[in-house]
């Protein structure tokens, strides 16, 4: 794919994209590895006493959908203890929603503890979970005693954890992407993957939340009912054209823990399946989240492209936040590796509407290669899928 020539000038973006947080979130965000520190030492104290005492612990890991290419995949749980999940039929109404978002909230992490990560009978990797119970690492799969290539497509790797007597095992999903054979590997060191992937904002691209009105966004995420959060009209059968039978991966500053809570409505509206990246809300050495920021969201998926070198991707968000700067650094920092930009234009602050009308105006003049979509409903896209595949007909990309 042609890349804009190193001759042209970056875009000029205003400094009021990225407005300074409040001073309370300053605060928090300054306060936050002294906080983060204090907290890891208290949840390994706990756990240290509990096994020193022989308090039992059922551990219970929580997988995410993985993916990767035919050598390496990358795989990311959380393992928990384990607790009663809230019964939908108790979450509705007002206090019924507030109980299921306390359980959910209410989680207890698991630091330190082995995961085995097994596939097609072979181990491939033995990771550690990190303060907050995480496990996210790459396994390479032609390694000596490794399980040798995958084929594209939807494979199962084995998880599995032991604490004292108890031992927790699970399926986790891992998405296999194809490589063209038509590119000789010697060509460029690695084989082209085909056609572009989609990476897509949630809130208020997908999902009409009004995330831009903070009581909005509380209500959506600790009371609302998630089923009852209404998509946008044909956002389904857009995405399903833009992706072509493959997965979306989903980038969203929504906290960790409605990761089930956002899988359920996807499936439940028929939206194309995929990773979904969230944030983990809370101190850490790097500050506190949420910090009125989304930098975190420039590094998931950065961190997507790198585990798919030679992968084009498309990136859909919307203009209520910083997508449109956010996405134009990604073009930025990496040429010749995105097809496309689609934001969805929704209510906005005024500097939020300045500074995505400067990005519309000199995008063709900087990235005249790279299609961008400015766009209000969701069947538009179908005609973005006719710029980024113009010989394919939507749904039938090849994969």
């Amino acid at each position: 794919m042609a890349h804009p020539s190193h001759e042209l000038q970056h875009m000029s973006i205003p400094d009021s994209s990225r407005r300074s947080p409040s001073f309370p979130v300053r605060v928090m965000v300054a306060l936050g590895p002294l906080w983060a520190r204090w907290e890891s030492w208290q949840q390994r104290f706990r756990w240290a006493v509990r096994r020193l005492l022989g308090v039992p612990v059922r551990p219970r890991i929580h997988p995410y959908l993985g993916w990767g290419t035919p050598h390496q995949v990358r795989i990311r749980a959380r393992v928990l203890e384990h607790r009663p999940l809230p019964n939908p039929k108790l979450a509705r109404g007002l206090f019924g929603g507030i109980w299921a978002s306390v359980l959910r909230y209410r989680t207890a992490e698991i630091p330190g503890v082995q995961v085995q990560i097994h596939c097609n009978g072979h181990r491939i990797v033995e990771a550690s979970t990190d303060d907050e119970g995480f496990v996210d690492v790459t396994c390479a799969l032609d390694s000596s005693g490794g399980p040798g290539p995958l084929t594209p497509g939807w494979h199962n790797v084995l998880l599995s954890t032991r604490l004292g007597k108890r031992e927790h095992t699970i399926p986790c999903q891992v998405w296999v992407a194809a490589l063209d054979p038509s590119v000789e590997p010697s060509a460029q060191g690695r084989a082209q993957i085909r056609a572009p992937l989609v990476i897509s904002d949630i809130d208020d691209t997908i999902i009409d939340t009004h995330v831009t009105s903070r009581l909005s966004r509380a209500r959506s995420l600790f009371l609302g009912e998630i089923t009852k959060r209404p998509p946008f009209v044909d956002v389904a059968q857009a995405y399903q054209a833009l992706a072509g039978g493959r997965p979306v991966f989903y980038v969203s500053s929504s906290p960790v823990n409605v990761h089930d809570h956002l899988t359920h409505w996807l499936e439940h509206h028929q939206m194309p399946r995929g990773p979904l990246l969230l944030r983990d809300w809370g101190p850490s050495m790097q500050g506190f989240a949420p910090d009125g920021t989304h930098g975190h969201k420039q590094q998931k998926v950065e961190g997507i492209l790198h585990s798919l070198p030679v992968q084009s991707f498309i990136l859909v968000g919307d203009s209520g936040q910083e997508d449109p700067v956010i996405y134009q650094q990604i073009v930025q920092n990496n040429p010749g590796r995105i097809a496309g930009v689609a934001i969805r234009k929704v209510p906005s602050k005024p500097h939020r509407v300045a500074v995505l009308n400067e990005i519309r105006i000199q995008w063709p003049k900087t990235y005249p290669d790279i299609p961008f979509l400015l766009f209000e409903h969701s069947r538009e896209l179908l005609r973005f899928v006719d710029q980024i595949h113009p010989n394919t007909n939507p749904g039938t990309v090849a994969t």
